[in-house]
């Protein structure tokens, strides 16, 4: 079966391979970035580190840290069919283990550079990627938008770095990009503090390098978050040109003014991190004017605000503003960048600070605040560029950019500033336009009416699926849904009717052809058992622990409802892949299906659906047609629908709770069903 590919990790040119599939992370540490062309993508969401410490791409990155947040739509229908986890695929360009990367010695470098009207005095610098292979001829120079801004990579060299420098450089953007994303100091200390661990599990891996002046800044990188957080190398609190003069006393010891200039820092009686901007020449003693209209020194409403003595009175104030927010730049709301408000800048005293990057300057913040979706907008880009390759010789003897194909696999919901809906348009009008042409020259004598029938015969979306799959492009869950629709319901047509009536046969269609039916079968068979699935063992702990029997039938609503729709996948992919693997004979998925699904449901034992028996019911009694109302738990993952229905005067409602909407649609509608046929009983 071909239901699985496979991570390779090796040294190729992107031409030479499959695209990897990774495994998700464990619990408690970042994934890796699931989004586009999966719909709406979602603020909250929070970017990953590559399952290794190192922050990787996400380009729908936490922003709740300041306003201007991306104009979000409401959910739609389509929405609520892609809330089940999707694969996340990674070009094998980025993908590896860290270990053996620290050791190849050679590096493929590009640099990435942003230009634009950023209307604000800080400036970004340029940032090396580095990475283990040759990206291709997409990246010897390409350029796309974020939010307004340019962004160029471009191919610059090969370089050497020693595995010393790997481990220097794996530090710096695993600190800096755990303080932009998480802005959470525990979160950031643990980031830092298990950096060393070089895993040999295969993850997302590359380098990102400061430059300054066109040099890669071994400075910040190697000094910066060296022993920060231990706090035991005291040298590294000096600058070399004033070890011994211009210390300030801070939180956690003494630092020169060189290093506490360009510094991230950290405040611990109110848990933020900032950037130094400069010095005030004020001190503690220097009057502070509070909201209330009163006045105290900086001194006294330390100690009697947050229970904190100063003893350097005589320091000069240190000036410091809020981090850079990490925003989803891919996000088509975002069309100007804006550097933090004065709000959040303060003038503390230095004993007030505890350092945590030095030297690091604002401009290299500033930059790495693009990084998230830089890297996604990348990955994304080498997909593109793979599968143009998957495509064949046909596709790739056409002068189309990666960016162009990226293009016309993103929807409308992903929220960017383009999408597949113009392709898509002119894509409609073409294929009418050709297949016109060709059926108009070959059949000369046939009228409009035939020719019409023809051509809607062959751009409909069941000839284009037949096209996709004889290419190979439609996942095996997609294909074998589509198969096991076509093989149940021949079965049935085949055995009952016409003796049945058509509501019957559609009946036993709709009782066997569903996800509950499928996560049934799945479980029943012990497929659960071996499926890849980042909670695959706690989901195999809840079906044990759930005291449901799997033994009977696995036709209707009622075996399966509630279970995880990869369960039905896992299913349908089964029946997808053996169609493939059997050249597309029909007759072998029938027989593998029927073992796993059987036995199947008959005249005798098919239950109606509960949203259809409800509607009839109304239908007879000439009630209103049922109304729906989804409403959301405040537990996670937990979906409610009510159900209501005005019966001669009086209005009966009931609420179902699911995992989503269509199971809780049908728990409301059949309990809603049993109070309307007790009511008419009594």
């Amino acid at each position: 079966m071909r239901a699985r590919v496979q991570v390779k990790d090796n040294n190729r040119s992107p031409s030479a391979g499959s695209i990897p599939r990774l495994p998700p992370p464990p619990s408690g540490s970042s994934s890796a970035p699931p989004r586009p062309p999966n719909p709406s993508p979602k603020p909250h969401q929070s970017i990953t580190m590559g399952g290794s410490g190192s922050p990787s791409a996400a380009a729908h990155v936490a922003d709740t840290r300041g306003e201007d947040a991306p104009c979000e739509e409401e959910p739609g229908n389509d929405e609520e069919k892609y809330q089940h986890e999707q694969p996340v695929y990674f070009p094998e360009e980025l993908v590896g283990n860290w270990l053996s990367f620290s050791c190849l010695g050679l590096y493929y470098c590009y640099k990435i550079s942003l230009r634009g009207c950023f209307n604000q005095t800080t400036a970004p610098t340029d940032i090396i990627l580095a990475v283990k292979c040759d990206m291709g001829p997409e990246f010897l120079c390409n350029s796309f938008n974020l939010g307004g801004v340019e962004v160029t990579v471009e191919y610059v060299r090969i370089i050497h770095l020693n595995q010393e420098q790997v481990i220097f450089a794996r530090r710096f953007q695993t600190t800096i990009l755990s303080l932009l994303i998480t802005n959470d100091h525990s979160e950031v200390r643990d980031a830092i503090k298990y950096f060393h661990e070089l895993q040999v599990s295969v993850g997302v891996v590359y380098l990102l390098l400061p430059l300054v002046s066109g040099k890669i800044d071994w400075c910040s990188i190697k000094f910066s978050t060296s022993r920060v957080y231990e706090a035991t190398e005291k040298d590294m609190r000096h600058c070399h040109s004033c070890k011994h003069a211009n210390v300030l006393q801070t939180e956690d010891g003494s630092f020169c003014r060189c290093m506490l200039q360009n510094s991230v820092v950290y405040t611990p009686h109110n848990g933020k991190f900032y950037y130094v901007t400069g010095f005030r020449d004020l001190n503690a003693n220097t009057p502070l004017y509070l909201k209330d209209g009163s006045v105290v020194s900086n001194k006294r409403y330390s100690k009697t605000s947050y229970s904190l003595r100063l003893t350097c009175e005589n320091q000069p104030l240190l000036a410091a503003r809020g981090l850079f927010m990490v925003r989803n730049f891919l996000h088509k709301c975002y069309q100007e960048v804006k550097e933090p408000s004065n709000q959040n800048a303060v003038e503390w005293p230095p004993e007030l600070y505890r350092v945590v990057m030095a030297p690091v300057s604002a401009n290299t913040l500033f930059s790495f605040s693009f990084v998230p979706s830089i890297m996604y907008r990348i990955k994304c880009l080498l997909l593109s560029v793979k599968l143009k390759i998957q495509l064949g010789p046909r596709m790739q003897q056409f002068n189309i950019t990666a960016l162009k194909i990226l293009e016309a696999l993103t929807t409308k919901e992903c929220q960017e500033e383009f999408s597949l809906e113009s392709l898509e348009t002119l894509g409609d009008s073409f294929l009418k336009y050709v297949t016109s042409q060709h059926l108009f020259s070959k059949n000369k004598l046939h009228r409009e009416g035939m020719l019409t029938s023809l051509r809607k015969k062959m751009v409909s979306n069941t000839t284009l699926c037949q096209l996709a799959c004889n290419s190979k492009l439609v996942r095996l869950e997609f294909l074998g849904d589509a198969v096991l629709d076509h093989i149940l319901t021949l079965y049935f047509y085949k055995q009952y009717y016409p003796e049945c009536t058509p509501a019957l046969l559609t009946n036993l269609r709709k009782a066997s052809v569903n996800n509950y039916c499928y996560a049934h079968a799945a479980v029943k068979n012990g497929l659960h058992k071996h499926i890849h699935h980042s909670s695959s063992e706690q989901m195999i702990k809840n079906l044990e622990n759930s005291g449901r029997s799997f033994l009977g039938p696995s036709h209707g609503w009622e075996p399966g409802i509630g279970l995880p729709e990869h369960l039905a996948d896992l299913i349908e992919s089964i029946a997808g892949a053996i169609y493939l693997d059997s050249k597309h004979d029909k007759e072998k998925v029938w027989t593998a299906m029927e073992r796993l699904l059987g036995p199947l449901a008959t005249p005798e034992t098919v239950k109606p659906d509960p949203v259809m028996e409800l509607k009839e019911l109304c239908e007879r009694r000439k009630y209103p047609e049922p109304s729906y109302s989804l409403t959301r738990d405040d537990g996670v993952g937990v979906t409610r629908v009510v159900a209501e229905v005005e019966a001669s005067g009086t209005v009966h409602s009931r609420t179902g709770k699911g995992r989503n909407k269509d199971v809780a649609k049908v728990l409301a509608a059949n309990a809603l069903l049993k109070e309307l046929k007790a009511a008419a009983v009594s």
